[in-house]
């Protein structure tokens, strides 16, 4: 009996690898905490035990904010769980950034799939920083998904893209760190000389919109009384 190669056949084999790539990152999640996982647990721990979401951690917590609902959603019993779900949620939507970015690039039927996939199969999100419980791959997502939005907005010359990307690009700071903003303004840079949209990008809603990239910061130094030491 042969087995005919349509598209339907074609589609659903595609989903399989993507279904079979997710499951395969929660395979080690009961292994011991790697490296600088420790860290992110012993602050984890003591966010749930004082209740200080804001002063118990040296960097902006966003990463650790998560990962405390989770564990107060679900009371995994095991520090490293809430940790490493919040990682791979965080990848598995970068994947989907990745599908969307293929998809409007190469305007081919499965290639969103393709896209969504080849991130997944990536060596680094599959075999370490994809799951480990770093800030990384939220700090990522966030990156990668700011920078598709900016391509968007220049792409097709739509506000609610670049919207999307300025709101992205604050939750990236709020995750880690300043350099999330180097990432944005290089992107932003590139796209604007490659496409000429030099008009779209210098549209007042879009000005104001640019001066948002800064509100995360801003209310970060807020919370700590104007430190900038930790970011």
């Amino acid at each position: 009996m042969r087995l005919a190669i349509t598209e339907s056949n074609v589609r659903w084999f595609y989903w399989l690898l993507l279904g079979i790539a997710a499951l395969w990152m929660f395979l080690p999640i009961h292994i011991q905490l790697i490296g600088e996982e420790s860290v992110y647990a012993v602050y984890l721990q003591k966010m749930l035990q004082t209740g200080d979401y804001v002063n118990a951690f040296f960097r902006p917590p966003l990463f650790l904010w998560v990962s405390s609902g989770l564990e107060k959603l679900f009371d995994f019993g095991a520090i490293e769980m809430p940790l490493r779900i919040t990682s791979i949620l965080s990848s598995l939507l970068a994947s989907c950034f990745a599908a969307l970015f293929a998809h409007k690039v190469f305007q081919k039927e499965h290639a969103g799939l393709v896209g969504a996939l080849v991130f997944l199969t990536l060596a680094e999100i599959q075999c370490w920083y994809g799951w480990l419980g770093y800030a990384d791959a939220m700090f990522l997502f966030f990156i990668f998904s700011s920078m598709v939005c900016v391509w968007l907005a220049a792409q097709f010359q739509k506000v609610h893209w670049y919207a999307l990307a300025v709101l992205l690009i604050n939750a990236a700071f709020f995750t880690k760190a300043l350099t999330a903003y180097a990432f944005f303004i290089t992107t932003l840079v590139v796209v604007v000389c490659a496409y000429q949209s030099w008009r779209f990008f210098l549209r007042p809603i879009n000005l104001f919109l640019s001066l948002c990239i800064m509100v995360a910061p801003i209310v970060w130094a807020f919370l700590h009384g104007g430190s900038a030491e930790s970011t």
